[in-house]
């Protein structure tokens, strides 16, 4: 991975389909004589960094987001009914997730960081994304909860050069463990719990899920019967997201039993 990672990664766009069209933006763009191409998954333009200045991001027509993170949003997004997105952050992926959806999705999320909290409530008033956003950890459970883990984020060094440095993974694996114990209890049965971290590290990917099928009972599902599966590289439990020119993500889709 280490070649790939020293790349230099393009400014991709996640188009907000509930107040635009890809085509739309893309007229957009040209208009302020800004780079506009078409990548693999619908909601995904790529841009110049100057992109990230443009009327579309100001006016909310689209937000920054890396096409491999959007994929964690789509994949996520084909898993039921209600959705959760527990460490929502400032809400990237649950804005795709409510784009991506059109809105048809029962769709909650949480961030612990009362600052962050109050920028993903802001942001989806702003892109008309229908999230409820819970101020506590809520009683009721969701066909799928999202898990967007913190970590070393090695898999966006080449945005973030600094992620080539970090010596280990310090307590990064405490924190995921103990956010996937709390996600497990607010799966529904049959329900899914969806890890994700930018990180390729074994402590953070692999071992997370081996200790979280031993503790939680959950079982990995195996099937690449997923969308876009030509970009998942099977992985010893799980995927690694391999769209060109993206992060990389280790996925790992765990099922609860009836």
């Amino acid at each position: 991975w280490a070649e790939y990672l020293n790349q230099t990664p393009p400014t991709t766009l996640c188009v907000n389909l509930n107040k635009s069209s890809t085509n739309e933006v893309i007229t957009m763009l040209k208009r302020e004589s800004l780079a506009a191409e078409r990548s693999i998954l619908p909601t995904a333009l790529l841009t110049t960094s100057i992109g990230k200045y443009s009327r579309v991001i100001q006016e909310h027509f689209a937000h920054v987001q890396d096409e491999n993170s959007q994929l964690v949003s789509l994949l996520a997004a084909s898993f039921g009914q209600s959705l959760f997105d527990f460490c929502a952050g400032n809400g990237g992926k649950s804005l795709a997730i409510a784009s991506m959806t059109k809105n048809q999705k029962d769709l909650s999320a949480y961030e612990i960081n009362p600052m962050k909290r109050t920028t993903l409530t802001q942001r989806c008033k702003q892109y008309n994304a229908k999230v409820l956003v819970e101020e506590t950890l809520p009683q009721k459970k969701y066909d799928l909860v999202l898990v967007d883990a913190p970590c070393t984020g090695l898999g966006a060094a080449r945005r973030n050069p600094e992620a080539k440095y970090i010596e280990g993974a310090r307590d990064f694996p405490q924190t995921q463990l103990s956010l996937v114990a709390q996600a497990a209890s607010l799966v529904k049965p049959n329900g899914f719990l969806f890890y994700a971290v930018c990180t390729i590290t074994p402590e953070e990917t692999t071992h997370i899920i081996e200790t979280a099928v031993r503790t939680h009972g959950f079982f990995i599902l195996r099937e690449n019967d997923l969308p876009y599966k030509n970009y998942l590289v099977p992985h010893s439990n799980g995927f690694i997201t391999r769209i060109p020119r993206g992060d990389l993500f280790f996925i790992s889709i765990l099922k609860k039993p009836e």
